[in-house]
């Protein structure tokens, strides 16, 4: 028979997706300041500079750093653009990019 623990109380949704919003927000912040490095260099990065694919770094911690990108996108920070399907995809300052840094 299942015992359930009355003591705990369940987790509280709007908790939850508060601490996800502010661990992506933190990450994309991070983000940001490491584009910012690089771009102060050249106009645009690519995907594969700022994730580069090594054993070290397997496909989720690729695809945390694509989705941080689509943040980004979303919140204007950059622009991205890529020529042709699997080719690396190019990255630059987008019209927020510095209101956001």
């Amino acid at each position: 028979m299942l015992q359930v623990d009355e003591s705990t109380e369940p987790v509280e949704e709007g908790k939850e997706a508060e601490a996800e919003e502010q661990r992506w927000n933190k990450r994309s912040q991070q983000m940001l300041a490491a584009l910012n490095r690089c771009l102060q260099r050249h106009d645009s990065v690519t995907f594969r500079q700022m994730a580069p694919p090594s054993a070290a770094h397997g496909r989720k911690q690729a695809a945390a750093k694509f989705y941080t990108f689509l943040v980004l996108k979303k919140m204007e920070a950059i622009n991205v653009s890529q020529d042709a399907a699997y080719d690396d995809i190019m990255i630059s300052r987008g019209a927020k990019f510095d209101l956001l840094d």
